[in-house]
């Protein structure tokens, strides 16, 4: 998979290890209108970021722990997607959710969705600027960006690139259900979008140079909705 310069997100030499303790099964039923449509999918937190790791075309491995029946479903689920698994095998049971969405509704639970979002890459703080896109369910954008960061460190990308690329995945990641999920060619495609918009670091002093503030990451988010 390459961006717009011939640059691959995750080359074949890249790896991500994750350590997921305990995946959970997630059992969806939906409404097709001829009958009733049951989808079964690993779940956790581990498994959306290697999902979007592997739709990167980095290798992923997961490391978890399974056990009774929900985890004999789960190791062939996560097997099934592409994902290395190292499975170690337990006595306690892997957890599931079932998600009912035949009523029509959805209830979607997002974290101060409307804050900027902010990087900071050594000591310079920068804006991550993105298009508007129409969200469909935020959950799992963290995740999917965290997947993203990763596979383009792994890619040896430069800090920059990854948290482009995080970006870029998370926000695909919001714009369709499922968690962790999306095209990784669309998030290529989205790449050249997103920027990283320096923020200033220090005030103008007494005597013309400038100084360093300090300020909180809420604070900083504040200024940058002001302006």
């Amino acid at each position: 998979m390459a961006d717009r310069h011939g640059k691959t997100a995750g080359p074949a030499d890249g790896h991500v290890m994750i350590f997921a303790p305990l995946p959970i099964l997630t059992v969806t039923a939906e409404d097709r209108g001829d009958g009733l449509d049951i989808h079964l999918h690993a779940g956790g937190q581990g498994v959306w970021q290697a999902r979007m790791v592997a739709a990167l075309d980095t290798s992923v491995t997961i490391c978890a722990l399974f056990g009774g029946e929900t985890g004999q479903v789960l190791r062939h689920l996560i097997a099934s997607e592409g994902i290395e698994l190292r499975a170690v095998l337990g006595t306690a049971r892997n957890g599931a959710y079932i998600h009912d969405r035949r009523s029509g509704r959805r209830v979607v639970w997002a974290e101060d969705p409307g804050d900027p979002a902010l990087v900071m890459i050594d000591d310079a703080c920068s804006l991550i600027e993105m298009p508007d896109l129409q969200p469909v369910d935020p959950r799992g954008a963290g995740d999917s960006m965290t997947a993203g960061i990763a596979a383009g460190l792994a890619a040896g990308r430069e800090p920059e690139f990854a948290v482009r690329l995080g970006a870029a995945a998370g926000a695909v990641n919001v714009t369709r259900s499922g968690l962790g999920t999306g095209d990784g060619s669309a998030v290529i495609r989205l790449l050249p979008h997103i920027r990283l918009k320096p923020l200033p670091t220090g005030v103008e002093g007494v005597d013309g140079q400038r100084q360093r503030r300090v300020v909180s990451l809420g604070e900083l988010a504040a200024e940058v909705t002001e302006q």
